[in-house]
């Protein structure tokens, strides 16, 4: 049987989008406001278990899953609706930070359908590293777009250098409109001609600091990201310890060369 077109696959999502009707209440705003502002999964609670879910008055719970990139194949979001049908999942919002979150399940049925949603490629944890990484959609998918911003993100995110909990925020643009992240970001690479420029504390419509090829960007990064955590001070964020260093030390940081706060 050939697969289905992709036109096909949205349709099907829809049809089935429309068929988990939100039902669930939250008990105050507050609970609303910390669903959708804190959506994913936290590591660990205090018992050392996973804490799984959002947690109602009622039996029932809310987990956050998130779409890495903030994007998703058709077909991944097909399955990954129909596993929350097949829990009892009564509903399914689009939430802050890429995210979905699906409503209406119990805890042990969240535990399921994360497992399900990790295997589909999704985001299930407040920690993972994909986080760390904003990207647009790239070339070829973006006819402005310099860059294959989409096959550069996960080479960076299974950095542990680059996408730990304490690296400095990277922004993917494939072009100089910044349409991912139009605010300023630590780290941001943007598509020029083939190449990547990257810029510090800026966004993508910013001067670039040096140009790498795109093969060059990840060593580059993990070195700007490894001298940021040896020259932070107490509570410092990575955005202060760049805007305290000149251009020729960050320079010397993206391209492997000693330097001193």
């Amino acid at each position: 049987m050939p697969a289905p077109s992709p036109r096909t696959c949205v349709a099907r999502l829809q049809l089935r989008l429309s068929a988990l009707t939100l039902v669930q209440k939250f008990p105050s705003r507050s609970m609303a406001l910390e669903c959708f502002t804190s959506t994913l999964w936290q590591p660990t609670c205090g018992c050392g278990r996973k804490r799984v879910a959002h947690t109602f008055t009622s039996p029932s719970v809310a987990i956050g899953i998130g779409l890495a990139f903030g994007h998703a194949h058709a077909t991944a979001l097909e399955e990954l609706t129909r596993a929350a049908a097949d829990v009892g999942a009564t509903g399914l919002r689009t939430a802050p930070g890429r995210a979905l979150l699906v409503v209406g399940v119990t805890e042990d049925s969240a535990e399921r359908l994360a497992d399900i949603a990790q295997r589909l490629g999704f985001i299930v944890r407040a920690d993972d590293p994909r986080r760390q990484i904003v990207a647009c959609a790239g070339a070829p998918i973006c006819a402005a777009a310099e860059i294959s911003t989409r096959a550069i993100a996960p080479s960076l995110a299974a950095n542990a250098a680059i996408a730990g909990a304490d690296a400095p925020m990277v922004h993917l643009s494939g072009c100089a409109k910044g349409c991912a992240c139009p605010r300023s970001t630590p780290l941001t690479v943007v598509g020029i001609e083939g190449r990547c420029g990257v810029v510090v504390n800026g966004s993508a419509r910013d001067e670039p600091l040096v140009m790498l090829m795109p093969e060059a960007l990840p060593g580059a990064l993990s070195r700007c990201a490894d001298g940021v955590r040896r020259l932070r001070a107490a509570d410092e964020s990575a955005a202060e310890v760049l805007s305290r260093l000149d251009r020729a030390q960050i320079t010397r940081l993206l391209l492997g060369e000693a330097t001193r706060a």
